[in-house]
Parts: C-alpha cells; sequence; structure tokens
C-alpha cells in the first residue's frame, strides 16, 4: 500500500507558512471564555444546519399516501385516523436501515398506543388528564433514554391528544389503534425504500459526517473553539460507530460495510491523535485538514481517493509521524474494498441494551428523570386548568404546554413559549386564509403533504418557523375528517388555549425541578475524574488476555460517555434561572481540565508504546479525591508533586483542576 506524499504546495491549498500557523496558537493552553446564554434573542435565531430533504421527503410522502387511501375508499375520517401513523416517517434519521426498521416499528406501536389510550378516557376529563400524563411521560423518559432526536415525544403527545379530542367512543380505541398501525405501516415502507438503491448510505453519511467533525476539529486547534469542536468531533464518531456496527455487519458482512467499520475505526484513531497535536501546542498545517476533509468526500465517492495526496508533517514528531501513516492507511481504505476476513468478530463493539439505557435513564445522575416528572405534572395541571375554564374536552391546552416544555431549560421553555405563541398566530392566519377558500378534498390533501414537508424542513432550525406550519395541519385534518366540528370555531379557540398552555409550560419550567442540571455538574465532574482514574487503572495492567481487553474498552466507553454528559449537563446548567453565575464560572476551568485530562488518556496508547510507570498509588490517591471534592465540594490539602504524570500537559490539567476546585469549595 503506497500513498504519495508531497512537500509542495496541493492543488487549491495553500502551503503551511510556519509564521502564519504560529500567529494561531495561544502561548498557552488557556482556559477558553466560559459559555454564556444567548438570551431572548435565541428563540429568534436560525441554526445553520443542512436541510434534511430525506427526511421531509419521506415525511410528506407517507402522509400523502395515507390520505389518498382514505380518498380511495370514501371515508376520509378514517384516513384523518390513518395519518397519525404517518408520523412514523418522521422519526427515520440516519440510523443504518436494520435498526431503522426496529425503531420505526416501536414507533408505530408508541403511536397507536397513543391514540388509543387518548380514545379509551377520553369520556371524562379525568381519563383525558390520565391518558395525557401516561403518553407524555411515557414517550418523554423512553425518547430520553433511547436518546431520540428531535421531535423526540412531541409526536407521540400530539397523537394522545387528538386520541382524547375525537368524537368519544371508546369502544373503537383498538379500531383506531389498528388504523394508525396501517399509516405506520404505510410510513415504514417508505422509510426503507432507500434500502433498495443505497442499503449502506445512512453509514456512510454518519461516518461523513465523522470527517466533517474530525476535520473541523483539527482546524480548531490553538484557539478558543477547540474545547468545543472536539466535543463535537466526539459526537460524531460515537454516532459513526453506533451505525457501522449496528448495520449491516450484525448480520451480513459485505466489503461495502467492513470499509465503513475500517474506515470509522482509522477516523477514532486520528481524532485521538489530534489530541496529542494540541497537547504539542503547535500548529497543525491546512494541508493535513484539507486531507481530512477530503476523506468526508471519499466515503461515498471512492474514486475521489486517488486524488488525495498526504503533506508531509510541519514538525517532525512522533505523534505526527504517526499520525500520516494512518491517514496514508485510512486513504487507502477509502478507495479499495477489502474483503471481511473469516476470523475477524465486530464483537466488543456492541452498543448497551435499551433496557440498561432505561435504567440509566432513571438514576439520580441523568436529566431524563426530572423532565419525566415535569411533563407529567404540567400533563394533569394543564387538563384541569383547561376544564376549569370551560374546555370539556381540553387537549390542545396540554399539547402547547408539552411543546414548551420540550425546551430541555427554562431558558429554552421561554424560547418555546414565544416561538409558539407567535408561530400559532401566523399559523392560524394561514389555515384560515386556506379554508376561506373552501378547498377540495384532492386540494386540501396536496396542502397538508406541502404542510408536512416544510415542517420537517424548518423543525430543526428554528422551532418558531416550523409552527407556522405545524398549527394549520390538525386544522385541515379536523376539516377533511369532516367531525362535525366548525373549523372557525377550532381556529377561534386556538389563540386561547395557546396562551393558557404557554403559560402553565413556563410556570411548569420555573417551578418544577428548574435547577435539575445545576445541581448535576458536581456529580458529573466526579463521574469523569474517576472514569479517568479507572482507565489509567487499566492501562498500566497487562493487555495480553482477552479479559483484559474487554476490561479497556468497558472502561474507555464509559470515560468518552462521562465526557460528554459532562459538557451536555454543564451547557444545560448555563441556560437554567436563576443561573448560579458564580459557581458555574468557578466550575468552568474544572469542566475544561477533566475533558482535556481525559482525552488525553484516551489518546495514551496510539502510538501503541505504553507509558511504563504512568499509573503509581500517588496518582490513584489524587484523583480519587479530586473526586471527591467535586462531589461534596469541600475542598481538601492536596499535596500535588511537579512529576505527577510523565507528560508535563497532563500535570497541568490536574493542577488546573485541584485549584478550580478549590476556589469552587462552598467550604475548607
Amino acid at each position: 500500500m503506497t500513498v504519495k506524499r508531497q512537500n509542495k504546495q496541493v492543488a487549491g491549498v495553500q502551503a503551511p507558512i510556519e509564521a502564519d500557523a504560529q500567529s494561531k496558537i495561544t502561548p498557552s493552553w488557556e482556559i477558553p471564555p466560559a459559555p454564556t446564554h444567548p438570551g431572548i434573542r435565541g428563540a429568534f435565531q436560525v441554526r445553520p444546519i443542512p436541510y434534511p430533504w430525506r427526511r421531509a421527503t419521506r415525511a410528506a410522502i407517507s402522509m400523502g399516501l395515507t390520505l389518498v387511501v382514505g380518498a380511495l375508499i370514501g371515508n376520509m375520517s378514517l384516513a384523518m385516523v390513518m395519518s397519525m401513523g404517518a408520523f412514523t416517517a418522521i422519526y427515520a434519521g440516519n440510523e443504518p436501515y436494520a435498526q431503522r426498521a426496529v425503531k420505526c416499528a416501536m414507533v408505530a406501536v408508541g403511536l397507536a398506543f397513543a391514540l388509543g389510550l387518548g380514545t379509551a378516557l377520553a369520556g371524562r376529563v379525568l381519563g383525558i388528564a390520565v391518558a395525557l400524563c401516561i403518553v407524555s411521560a411515557g414517550a418523554t423518559f423512553l425518547c430520553g433514554a433511547w436518546r431520540v432526536p428531535v421531535p423526540s415525544a412531541y409526536f407521540f403527545i400530539l397523537v394522545g391528544a387528538v386520541g382524547t379530542g375525537m368524537p368519544v367512543a371508546p369502544h373503537t380505541a383498538l379500531l383506531r389503534a389498528g388504523l394508525v398501525l396501517f399509516g405506520a405501516a404505510i410510513a415504514w415502507a417508505v422509510s426503507m425504500a432507500g434500502w433498495l438503491v443505497n442499503p449502506h448510505g445512512p453509514e456512510a453519511r454518519a461516518v461523513a459526517s465523522a470527517y466533517r467533525a474530525l476535520a473541523n476539529f483539527l482546524s480548531s486547534v490553538g484557539t478558543v473553539s477547540h474545547d468545543s469542536a472536539r466535543h463535537q468531533a466526539t459526537v460524531a464518531l460515537q454516532n459513526a460507530q453506533v451505525a457501522v456496527t449496528s448495520g449491516e455487519l450484525q448480520w451480513r458482512r459485505t466489503a461495502q460495510a467492513y470499509r465503513l467499520y475500517l474506515l470509522t475505526q482509522k477516523a477514532n484513531i486520528i481524532f485521538l491523535c489530534g489530541v496529542q497535536l494540541a497537547a504539542e501546542k503547535k500548529p497543525i498545517c491546512n494541508d493535513l485538514v484539507e486531507v481530512v476533509r477530503n476523506l468526508e468526500t471519499s466515503v461515498s465517492k471512492m474514486d475521489f481517493a486517488e486524488k488525495i495526496r498526504i503533506p508531509s508533517p510541519t514538525y517532525d514528531t512522533e505523534v505526527r509521524r504517526h499520525l500520516a501513516r494512518h491517514l496514508e492507511e485510512c486513504v487507502y481504505i477509502a478507495g479499495h474494498l477489502t474483503q471481511v476476513p473469516e476470523t475477524w468478530d465486530v464483537e466488543g463493539q456492541s452498543t448497551p441494551s435499551l433496557l440498561d439505557d432505561m435504567r440509566v435513564a432513571w438514576s439520580r445522575a441523568s436529566l431524563v428523570r426530572p423532565a419525566t416528572l415535569r411533563i407529567g405534572v404540567a400533563m394533569l395541571v394543564s387538563v384541569f386548568v383547561a376544564w376549569i375554564l370551560g374546555d370539556t374536552r381540553p387537549y390542545w391546552v396540554p399539547l402547547t404546554c408539552a411543546s414548551v416544555l420540550q425546551g430541555a431549560t427554562v431558558l429554552a421553555s421561554v424560547h418555546r413559549t414565544l416561538q409558539r405563541a407567535l408561530g400559532t398566530t401566523v399559523g392560524i392566519l394561514i389555515a384560515g386564509g386556506i379554508l376561506s377558500f373552501r378547498p377540495t378534498v384532492a386540494l386540501a390533501v396536496v396542502a397538508i403533504v406541502a404542510l408536512q414537508f416544510i415542517v420537517e424542513l424548518f423543525v430543526g432550525r428554528n422551532y418558531g418557523m416550523a409552527v407556522v406550519f405545524i398549527t394549520p395541519l390538525p386544522i385541515l385534518l379536523i376539516e377533511l375528517g369532516q367531525w362535525g366540528v366548525s373549523p372557525v370555531s377550532v381556529i377561534e379557540a386556538r389563540f386561547f388555549d395557546t396562551v393558557v398552555g404557554c403559560v402553565i409550560g413556563l410556570w411548569a419550567s420555573l417551578t418544577l425541578w428548574r435547577r435539575a442540571a445545576s445541581t448535576r455538574v458536581r456529580p458529573a465532574v466526579a463521574r469523569a475524574i474517576r472514569a479517568i482514574r479507572d482507565v489509567l487503572q487499566t492501562e498500566d495492567g497487562s493487555l495480553d488476555s482477552n479479559a483484559s481487553l474487554t476490561k479497556q474498552r468497558a472502561r474507555r466507553r464509559s470515560l468518552e460517555s462521562a465526557l460528554v454528559h459532562l459538557r451536555m449537563v454543564h451547557d444545560q446548567a448555563v441556560n437554567e434561572y436563576p443561573r448560579q453565575n458564580a459557581q458555574l464560572d468557578k466550575l468552568w476551568p474544572v469542566v475544561v481540565s477533566v475533558q482535556r485530562l481525559g482525552y488525553l488518556v484516551l489518546a495514551l496508547n496510539v502510538p501503541h508504546q505504553l507509558t511504563k510507570g504512568l499509573v503509581s498509588s500517588r496518582m490513584d490517591t489524587v484523583l480519587s479525591r479530586l473526586a471527591q471534592m467535586a462531589e461534596t465540594g469541600i475542598g481538601y490539602e492536596i499535596r500535588l508533586p511537579e512529576t505527577l504524570f510523565e507528560h508535563p500537559t497532563w500535570t497541568e490539567q490536574v493542577h488546573v483542576m485541584y485549584e478550580g476546585l478549590l476556589a469552587a469549595a462552598n467550604r475548607h
């Protein structure tokens, strides 16, 4: 395997200039500014993320097909119920098709259960409250435990709310649930259709995203955005790892699936090399970053790998030579298909079971538990408040309340409130405009499909923009369902119900577990420090036995998970109200130093040369005491020798960690 290197300028890429590159690097590994919340203006910011054309197309086609089937059988009331199952397509993301098949089937069952339960208990206000409490709390918990991205629990709650708002007929609960499953089956088929054309498409996109995040991380070395870019790269690499190991390799060993697996393993090694390069405090040339960006393209276009040239290292260090060698191997893998060795096994790459995820989500350290309890209580309150205000069939108030509580923090809930109020107002005007033309069934179906498509395009960029097009959907579906409900009266009621639901959602955010993230920052720091200690203990042991390798992999995965969880908890704590500014600002250097040390530890064996004598009883004691300080908030006197680690950068991070914990201590 030979990949050409070059010392001259790469076509289209400026050759590295030492003086310019050095000006980019800070004189020392400084602590970046602490993150701040965007304030109210965050409600109007548009996230610069790619438009999800595939998901939007799947959702629109699924919705259209269910409505067309209803039109063909001449019963639009049944078509409206079936269309609830079409929401299944929204939950098909970039997971492998094998995983998507199971995921969409579980979503279908969840949507059918939500509508069936709402139908069965819709006769009394107490039944409505119980149904929406069960659906909202259950969906929030499961979506949080299994890390279901946007729209997360929202459409389960919407379908449950629709079930309570339909004509009361408890005896039809099973029939309606069955119709939802029928619509979901159509959506499942649409979501899986891509397998016929490109069976490895989702895995390839996940791996390409990992290389894109990896290039951003390498280009950020020496800048204030380095720590944030490293976090984003870690998340992208985790997603790619899950994609390639839970896809086709689980039941069929094809060369293409194995190629994507090898590219993911190389991406992890390149990432860990980047962590070590950051510790060198020397620049990474632009040519090297461009190679990684080109690898992103070569994931889906194998021929493109032939055009990639590896530049010579800017500095002659062991890590840089090691990185260049792995880039050469990566370029070769990207351009060739390799048969899967008969003795190779994907064992050791499996993810925790769904039950394990649920146990972790319900633990005291998790943010899923308070979110579940908060929305469950809020649903009960919102239903009874709406009933007291004269609404005998309350479902829009709790639905609005649930949409506000989809924000993870108080500030996010404030954003959702503004977005929901303004978006609903504009959306109602759009619905009124459409109905004023008295559209035929065909035109109404076209309008609903178009609205569903637009919603999926904008919901990830700005929720308020999506609400503008979400609001007309149920109004048009009611018109199609011909339930005898006047669309005009529905439109008029929406304004008042939206305001009430937003107020209750804000109340729940401000009073129920409002500091859930802030109280979990210290335990998250302690968990990460102990995970660092555990990995160092296994690294120092013998690596010859399979048991040692299994233990090492498990502890490394635990450390990686702890580091991602720590950053997530801290970021959410920043957006809580009232924000604990002094404490969070004092803990910020600790969070940064723990993450930096953690990633350096993960990068320990990249050159396959184990650092002997790294672990000592003193190091074990120091890390254990630091974890105790983080958890209790009590300052202890710890004598830190200047040579705690062989690597000066490692020792530096421990000192920063200790000084930060002392400054943030409640008492000494």
